[in-house]
């Protein structure tokens, strides 16, 4: 019997004097995992991933991340079907985000902010009307992304808000 060996996550760290570059096929996290999870935690359902080239730089307790990544290479990622038949796309989805986060190790409290700017076009297909291949638009929108945490020993409090505005491609 025949066996295949597949990763769906690959990547390589590079720690510079200016800061952490990642690169490749890695897991996406951002705030309390809302909407963007890398599914490491015992009850994490879904996992974000994404080709990408990330730098992480750290000044004291700040840190500004700034990333390119594509979400799909030639796939639908709006999860459109006709007749039961998956729709496949034949473009890509690219997200350009800026992130900054300030983290006090000492007091146990971290915040920040991260703007994605996601796009694609109309290849995409992302809805069908009536039964009618009438495609969608394009995938254009902005996500901004809150997240405030704190922790006292054993317990924590935190909120996530994100908000989006543009068009998903409908």
């Amino acid at each position: 019997v025949g066996m295949d060996i597949t990763a769906q996550r690959y990547w390589a760290n590079l720690v510079t004097d200016i800061g952490h570059f990642e690169g490749g096929r890695a897991p996406i996290h951002w705030g309390l995992g809302a909407v963007w999870n890398s599914g490491d935690r015992l009850f994490d359902r879904y996992q974000s991933t994404g080709d990408m080239v990330r730098l992480t730089s750290k000044f004291g307790s700040f840190y500004v991340i700034p990333s390119f990544v594509k979400v799909a290479t030639g796939n639908n990622v709006v999860g459109a079907s006709h007749n039961g038949a998956v729709i496949q796309g034949n473009d890509d989805i690219t997200d350009y985000n800026v992130a900054g986060k300030y983290h006090n190790t000492e007091e146990d409290f971290e915040f920040g902010l991260m703007w994605t700017h996601r796009s694609g076009n109309t290849a995409q297909k992302s809805m069908y009307f009536n039964g009618d291949s009438l495609g969608s638009n394009r995938i254009n929108y902005n996500l901004f992304d809150f997240y405030a945490l704190k922790k006292w020993a054993r317990f924590s409090v935190g909120g996530e808000v994100p908000f989006y505005t543009g068009l998903i491609g409908a």
